[in-house]
């Protein structure tokens, strides 16, 4: 009996132990095979992080000095970014170009000739938006356009505008109300810039234009206007210390101008362009973003308000001017300054009603990275290299 039990138990113990020992061996399969699962579930995971697409990446801003081919490759880097064209066309076919964000200095220097205290000091301005400008003035043809849809009106009442044509011829410099955009004293064809236009004239072009086309068009803040002018370049102007040691780089007072309409006539270009008064958009030479005549042909209203100290208290990025004043800043020279009154870090003030056969505009359009840009045309690649303008005019005008 005894006999019995204890091989009842011996029975007992082995089908305990079998028990362990299946359990165990089916345990260690599930680590196995977990084991493998994770291992591939790894693989996997490591190919779908090194076949991931890549987030796209920010371009660099601008920082001043850069070259030329710098400038270019900026304009595209930022192109493919937002995916719009470093050159675009509107409805209207004016051109516009892409400027980056960037950093720049700012105002004039000390040593540069006929500064004034408004131009100082020299400051560090860094612009955070990308924006598109204007490649050229806005033209007699755009403004025509612009009056004949909207039937706009202006009051020549309001101030002096214009001058006769009898007083151009004598040198004199008498301004005639009865002569506003239209009939400006001396001879324009449409390729010209529209001049006798008031900042309230140019606000209301931007109104217009960005109604019909749902885009936010506006004049440039200067510091907007500077970066764009200066394209990288530290000289007094973006073509040099100079605007026409090798030609005539711009159209401002040279031999050509009546020597009645400017005060120093000894300081004029020793050079004769061929344009007493404005030049048809774009016939000079373009700076290394793209843009004409921003030294030249007429001087452009810009958005700020303008305060005489601004600049030693302004902010560092994105400055907007002062937020009340009772002139506005004009930028740039135009075909009646000496050169030493179209230097890149040159501005000037004027009342916003006031007009002037020497003042025009340039605008700006807005980018929102955020948002669809909207319908655009792209416009033929800018023409880079200088020495065009010097083959092709220089040479045909000696005698």
């Amino acid at each position: 009996m005894q006999n019995q039990n204890d091989l009842d138990q011996n029975n007992l113990i082995q089908k305990s132990q079998s028990g362990h020992t299946n359990s165990g061996s089916k345990t260690r399969k599930r680590i196995m095979i977990m084991g493998l699962i994770l291992f591939f579930l790894g693989d996997l995971l490591c190919f779908a992080w090194v076949m991931r697409p890549e987030s796209p990446k920010i371009p660099s801003p601008a920082i001043a000095p850069f070259s030329e081919a710098q400038a270019a490759a900026y304009q595209s880097g930022w192109g493919i970014h937002l995916n719009i064209p470093e050159e675009m066309q509107n409805s209207l076919k004016m051109r516009f170009a892409l400027i980056p964000p960037g950093t720049f200095t700012m105002g004039a220097d000390a040593n540069e000739k006929a500064v004034k205290m408004r131009e100082q000091p020299q400051h560090e301005v860094s612009l955070s938006k990308p924006y598109y400008l204007c490649v050229h003035e806005v033209s007699l043809k755009d403004f025509r356009q612009f009056v004949k849809d909207t039937n706009y009106q202006i009051d020549p009442r309001r101030d002096a505008a214009g001058v006769s044509q009898a007083n151009l011829s004598a040198g004199n410099w008498v301004e005639d109300p009865l002569h506003p955009w239209e009939k400006v004293g001396f001879d324009q064809d449409e390729t010209h810039p529209v001049v006798n236009v008031t900042w309230f004239d140019a606000m209301a072009f931007c109104r217009w234009l960005s109604e019909k086309e749902n885009r936010t068009y506006r004049l440039p803040y200067e510091a907007e206007w500077e970066f764009a002018c200066r394209a990288g370049t530290e000289t007094v102007f973006n073509t040099g210390n100079s605007l026409w040691y090798y030609g005539p780089m711009e159209n401002h007072s040279d031999q050509t101008v009546n020597p009645g309409l400017i005060v120093h006539m000894q300081d004029a270009s020793p050079w004769k362009d061929g344009y007493a008064n404005t030049s048809p958009v774009g016939t000079f030479p373009q700076n290394h973003f793209g843009l004409f005549d921003t030294h030249g042909n007429v001087r452009e209203w810009c958005m700020d308000w303008c305060d005489e100290e601004y600049y030693s208290h302004s902010p560092k990025v994105d400055p907007r001017g002062p937020q009340t004043g009772s002139s506005r800043v004009l930028r740039g020279g135009c075909w009646g300054s000496n050169e030493y009154y179209c230097r890149s870090g040159r501005r000037m003030e004027r009342a916003p009603g006031s007009r002037n056969v020497r003042n025009g505009f340039r605008i700006l359009c807005e980018i929102s990275p955020e948002s669809e840009f909207g319908p655009y045309e792209h416009s033929p690649t800018l023409h880079r290299d200088p020495r065009w303008w010097y083959e092709s005019k220089i040479g045909e005008e000696k005698e």
